[in-house]
């Protein structure tokens, strides 16, 4: 729950198109004092009062929050979250995932590439060896090993918030970004990609994963108790034609957004963009 000292201003307009929702009643969504808003006009659902982006590095970083919020799940709901949390350890242990390095394998191959929210850079360890891994951190406490890993093959890692990050790289120096879980958590979504589009290189893949708002197992069996819900530090929540449109409107194309990245069993989606061709005036 949040406290009064961290309790940032009264709201925050849409950040996919501006729209100003302070008239709105609260969804229905809303936890302890957060304000969740869906906009009238793009129907983003976010986060109206989220806490100053300094607390996002400290008291509500992911790794704190989310081993409360699995506490929280745990104390709720002894028997399902058990359950959920063995399943998932399971099928982590046995089916492993690899979405994000056949991507990059797919849509990258070789150059630079950079993580934006690497945390402590454990990505970096399944990418091909001619990728060269960069990374931006908020988190303090991980920074330094990402710092290691990155160095080790070429790399470097900085210590900022993404926006601030990205708006001090050299233009086009990137063959490929990834945001893995990461643009859910940001409050400046579309600045953050219009400055990734700035930092991509001509021909360069912009990898995405965000939770997936619009899918069953929100809207049909969990609603509030979503997984997908993390209080406060998820502050956008995308559906397939919401992460479409905030895409679109950075200047950035979509490449890859197939019916298996985004199917409506699973919490989360995948997207592969790529910078807009400029168009030669004749």
């Amino acid at each position: 729950m949040a406290t009064n000292s961290t309790r940032p201003e009264p709201h925050r307009h849409c950040p996919l198109c501006g729209q100003d929702n302070r008239r709105l009643p609260r969804s229905r969504f809303s936890r302890d004092g957060w304000q969740l808003k869906s906009c009238w006009q793009c129907e983003l659902l976010y986060l109206e009062n989220p806490p100053p982006v300094e607390s996002l590095a400290n008291e509500y970083n992911w790794s704190a929050t989310s081993k409360i919020e699995d506490q929280r799940r745990l104390d709720d709901h002894p028997t399902t979250a058990g359950l959920r949390s063995s399943w998932k350890r399971w099928w982590r242990r046995w089916l492993p995932r690899r979405k994000l390095e056949t991507l990059i394998h797919r849509y990258v191959v070789t150059g630079n590439v950079l993580d934006v929210g690497c945390g402590n850079g454990a990505r970096f360890s399944g990418w091909p060896r001619s990728i060269v891994p960069h990374g931006i951190e908020i988190d303090a406490d991980a920074i330094e090993q990402a710092r290691l890993r990155a160095e080790q093959r070429g790399g470097r890692v900085i210590h900022a918030d993404a926006l601030t990050g990205l708006q001090g790289m050299v233009p086009a120096e990137m063959q490929g970004i990834v945001m893995h879980s990461f643009l859910e958590h940001d409050v400046r979504p579309l600045e953050v990609l219009k400055a990734a589009q700035r930092v991509l290189c001509d021909g360069g893949a912009l990898i995405i994963k965000v939770p997936n708002f619009a899918c069953w197992n929100r809207r049909y069996w969990h609603e509030n108790d979503w997984p997908g819900f993390r209080f406060p530090d998820h502050v956008n929540y995308f559906t397939p034609r919401t992460l479409s449109h905030i895409i679109a409107k950075a200047g950035l194309r979509i490449r890859r957004f197939a019916w298996c990245d985004r199917l409506p069993t699973s919490d989360n989606m995948w997207v592969v963009a790529g910078k807009v061709p400029l168009v030669k005036r004749q």
